[in-house]
């Protein structure tokens, strides 16, 4: 509720452009503008707008918005203020629905927007809520950004194109020139901030929770998460807000080298070459940078008769790549994970939608690569890497080794704080095909090789281990 009362507080002392007429709706529809929405047909039945007197959230009156399966035509209710280029614009609007049901060619909408447009009233954006579904109890919808070049004013829009009941109230929208340096901007860019973790963290009760509402800066506000996945992101590059972790080591990249006879790539983090008949593929990321030469080098591997796979020291990446490396081992497409988003429109911390499967297929031009495959994991293997071990567990021929894996994943996503200041944080957890959670417990090995971090001192113990499983 801290949230509410600083964006109720602030509301009332921003005076940049206009402000919404007639928010709650306590005069009726006045200062609104109905406008054709969506339509399936010329003609037909039209959906309702009307004033609801008995179902406000708070203050008298709501707006009700009712459609069936024979609804035709859609209106929507607008209003539009004034607004400049770069100009920060958060809108927070209150909704409930009841038994709101997509039927038939039914468009998708049961939220509230925001569009730009030019002088000439040419729409240069057009943002949106989540979509009510079903039955949902007062939660505040919310969309922030920065209008783009040219915007002369935003528009506000309240829409129903399903078959149900959706009631609107309590529509609230900032609109202020962002200014780092003005201490009011600041809070309503941490309000904004804090209401978006709120509703789409995935992982309050797993990892820590966000700092006190009346938090000064970022940082005091990020940090008590924890989460190696969140940052901040200026022109001069991440600003990390979990401290440094200090991880047991299970690999020891000089003895690595030494065992190498012929090395195919050495750079990027990567080392490729051969070990007597066996290849090893050591991969220190999943990124752009140097992924080509690692594919070459992997190629130049044919030979071989069995391979390691080396991601002990692997912080992750791009997912998409790592099915790149997976997908020449398998033959048809495979489920390796599932996923779990957030769902904003649920109150609380803990709201989810169903999860998802995630899966990878054949790498595309290649024949599929049957050799024996040992792969290498332990806690340096953070995020898309744990993606990675997941892909090539699925596989039946393939083995991994070490230790457990960080249990450290979360599908990143920024969020415009100021125009050049973003906040990346996680917005899906990351689950087993079976739905168990990886966060904080990581992906396990199929062979544990469980020995003190002293063992790798001068030698490289998990790895002579595999050389032996393979001979």
């Amino acid at each position: 509720m801290r949230t509410a009362i600083l964006f109720l507080t602030l509301i009332g002392t921003v005076r940049a452009g206009e402000e919404l007429a007639n928010p709650s709706f306590e005069q009726g529809l006045e200062g609104w503008t109905l406008a054709v929405g969506a339509r399936l047909a010329a003609t037909g039945p039209k959906s309702t707008i009307a004033v609801d007197t008995e179902g406000a959230r708070e203050g008298r009156a709501a707006v009700r918005c009712t459609g069936s399966a024979s609804t035709r035509i859609w209106p929507m209710l607008t209003q539009s203020v004034r607004c400049r280029p770069g100009d920060r614009v958060w809108l927070r609007v209150a909704a409930r629905c009841r038994g709101v049901v997509r039927e038939g060619p039914q468009f998708r909408n049961a939220n509230a927007l925001l569009a730009f447009r030019d002088a000439h009233d040419k729409r240069l954006a057009l943002m949106t809520t989540p979509v009510l579904s079903g039955d949902r109890d007062w939660i505040d919808l919310y969309l922030h950004t920065f209008a783009p070049k040219n915007t002369t004013r935003v528009v506000v829009g309240l829409f129903a194109s399903l078959t149900g009941r959706v009631w609107f109230d309590d529509v609230r929208l900032v609109v202020r020139r962002p200014d780092s340096s003005d201490p009011e901007d600041r809070a309503v860019a941490r309000a904004a901030l804090r209401l978006h973790l709120e509703r789409t963290y995935p992982f309050f009760g797993v990892r820590g929770g966000l700092g006190p509402p009346d938090a000064t800066t970022l940082r005091e506000m990020l940090a008590p998460l924890g989460d190696l996945h969140v940052w901040i992101e200026t022109p001069l590059g991440r600003t990390p807000t979990a401290p440094p972790v200090r991880f047991r080591r299970n690999f020891n990249r000089k003895a690595v080298r030494g065992l190498i006879d012929t090395v195919l790539l050495e750079k990027w983090g990567h080392l490729v070459g051969r070990m007597g008949d066996l290849g090893y593929v050591g991969i220190g990321g999943f990124s752009r940078e140097g992924f080509a030469d690692l594919e070459r080098a992997l190629d130049g591997l044919g030979a071989a008769k069995a391979l390691i796979i080396d991601i002990r020291a692997n912080g992750g990446g791009d997912e998409r790549l790592a099915m790149r490396i997976a997908g020449r081992f398998t033959d048809r497409r495979r489920v390796y994970a599932k996923a779990q988003l957030r769902d904003p429109t649920l109150p609380g911390l803990n709201g989810f939608r169903p999860p998802f499967e995630r899966s990878f297929g054949p790498l595309l031009g290649k024949k599929t690569d049957t050799r024996r495959v040992v792969v290498l994991q332990g806690p340096g293997t953070v995020s898309a890497a744990e993606g990675f071990l997941q892909m090539m567990k699925s596989i039946p021929r393939v083995v991994t080794m070490g230790l457990p894996s960080r249990g450290a994943s979360g599908n990143p996503r920024p969020f415009p704080v100021y125009p050049a200041l973003r906040v990346w944080a996680p917005v899906w957890r990351s689950l087993t095909p079976q739905g168990e959670l990886l966060e904080t417990r990581g992906v396990q090995p199929d062979l544990l090789h469980d020995l003190p971090e002293s063992a790798f001192a001068t030698a490289d113990p998990t790895l002579e281990k595999a050389r032996r499983s393979l001979e």
